[in-house]
């Protein structure tokens, strides 16, 4: 079956995380899709003998199998091998999932629709060896003049030879010509010493010895520097980069979501009751929201707990709370009755609390910044937004006006929404027509082929499985140290510390080598 191919060739790499060796299969002839279905018949099969078709139970924690698509149950969905984003998505009844995702919380029934080869994970793979057939070694051309330069210096120096052989043999020239040299009577040694002269007269020595050396100091400066460059060709191609297309999550952000807003949006003297002082209002609300979220795995929870151990905030004793986690968000109850919501809107109306014009506007606020609104309640009643985002990096700004000053037009081609690529792009000054939102690694590989085909040199820089095959369509592949192994592996040049700062010096120190090459 197609299967185990796919996963002999995944295997090979060890930063590919391969999908459950034995996936549980599910009586495919019953309609789980019935809300009176009863499970059964329900058994544990090698991957090797799914089928299209196929009904898979996917337990919380689990990767998924193989591609499908969702027929009953619903879960958050960690997808960042595929897109590159580290926010998990949900999935529902008719969402499609990837083979290799993992499901983070939810308990899922997923129908087979892709096998082996016919998989996105197994498509990332192709695209990343496609690509890297493809491309064209750059001292093709080099090699190209050498294979013509080489035989026709050896046939005029042989040439040379017969001729100067030929006239000192029949006494065409004077034989003092052969005496002054020191070759006596000797024709052989004297056609001899015009032909090596031919030789290494017109044997480059310069720039034999110029190419490797300025190579050489090239690459341990940008090791110095924190750029690692894998040889010459990246210094021929790095000089001549006039486009530069970035990814976003990992690269122009951080990476991982970060608390960024605390807006307070109920009446203070309510809070005054439950104990929180006007300067004590947004500690007030991340505490409760930081004890309501330390049972969750999601980043968005991380984040939270994250904000409420830098500030030192200590948290009441959950050793009593009951912590339930759901679509949307978390509840965390206490005997005495006492209720933490923490989550979305959907969160929040399945609970029974209505979101005023208020709390929907302050929501809406945040949303429109690229930022995920979470509403925090206490008892029904809503004490506070925060706003959680992968923000930018600090050096990103300072990045992109360098490279916009050198020339190069800038791109963000992301698998994140339109919404959020928008405005990081606005805080970037990317323009909204060099955004591209949505894209899968195959998107992102037709726009270096686009861009290639209007005569544009391309560079790609990106962190992960997902950048890889654009990285390695690139004329240029840059991945950030930071990144997954296959990036790195696919890359040009690797950018260490993962400060942008180093793209723009990596690209001034190839126009540096190259015209020291060059002149």
């Amino acid at each position: 079956m197609t299967t185990k191919s796919t996963s002999s060739t995944l295997s090979t790499s060890p930063s590919l995380p391969l999908s459950p060796n034995s996936p549980t299969l599910f009586n495919n002839t019953l309609d789980i899709t019935d809300d009176d279905w009863i499970e059964q018949e329900v058994k544990e099969i090698d991957i090797e003998l799914i089928d299209r078709n196929d009904v898979i139970k996917v337990f919380p924690g689990e990767r998924f199998p193989t591609d499908g698509e969702v027929v009953r149950g619903s879960s958050y969905v960690d997808e960042s091998l595929i897109t590159g984003e580290s926010v998990p998505v949900l999935r529902g009844v008719g969402s499609t999932v990837y083979g290799s995702t993992i499901n983070q919380k939810g308990l899922i029934y997923i129908r087979v629709t892709s096998l082996g080869d016919e998989t996105a994970l197994s498509q990332i793979v192709k695209l990343i060896e496609m690509a890297q057939m493809n491309k064209a070694p750059i001292q093709a051309y080099a090699d190209l003049v050498a294979g013509v330069f080489t035989p026709t210096v050896l046939c005029l120096s042989l040439i040379t030879y017969l001729i100067w052989y030929l006239l000192a043999f029949y006494h065409v020239v004077p034989n003092s010509w052969l005496t002054e040299a020191g070759y006596g009577n000797e024709p052989l040694l004297f056609a001899l010493l015009f032909a090596i002269s031919v030789v290494v007269i017109s044997c480059p020595c310069a720039l034999g010895l110029a190419t490797p050396t300025a190579i050489m100091v090239g690459t341990s400066v940008g090791a110095l520097n924190g750029v690692l460059i894998k040889g010459g060709p990246p210094f021929e191609v790095a000089h001549r980069v006039n486009t530069l297309i970035f990814d976003k999550t990992g690269t122009l952000t951080v990476g991982k979501p970060i608390l960024t807003d605390e807006l307070i949006v109920a009446d203070p003297s309510q809070l005054k009751q439950l104990g929180a002082t006007p300067t004590e209002q947004k500690d007030y609300m991340l505490r409760l929201a930081a004890l309501a979220e330390q049972g969750s795995e999601h980043p968005l929870a991380s984040a939270v707990v994250n904000a409420a151990k830098s500030r030192n905030l200590t948290l009441p004793d959950s050793s009593r709370a009951d912590f339930s986690i759901h679509t949307g968000g978390v509840k965390c109850s206490f005997p005495d009755g006492t209720c933490i919501l923490v989550g979305n809107r959907s969160h929040m109306e399945v609970n029974n609390i209505v979101l005023g014009p208020l709390i929907d506007s302050s929501m809406w606020d945040l949303e429109i910044q690229g930022k995920t609104a979470v509403c925090v309640a206490f008892n029904s009643m809503i004490i506070g937004v925060l706003g959680i985002a992968d923000i930018i990096k600090p050096e990103a700004h300072s990045t992109i006006k360098s490279l916009k000053s050198m020339g190069i037009d800038l791109w963000m081609v992301t698998g994140d929404n339109r919404t959020t690529a928008s405005a990081i792009g606005d805080e970037l000054e990317i323009p909204q027509d060099r955004i591209i939102a949505g894209a899968l690694p195959s998107d992102k590989v037709q726009k270096v082929i686009a861009l290639q085909e209007s005569g544009k040199c391309v560079a790609m820089i990106g962190d992960g499985i997902n950048d890889s095959p654009a990285i390695s369509q690139a004329d240029l592949g840059i991945a950030i140290g930071a990144g997954t192994h296959i990036a790195i592996d696919a890359a040009d040049m690797v950018i260490v510390r993962s400060n942008l700062h180093d793209v723009v010096a990596a690209l001034d120190l190839a126009k540096l080598v190259f015209s020291r090459i060059k002149w």
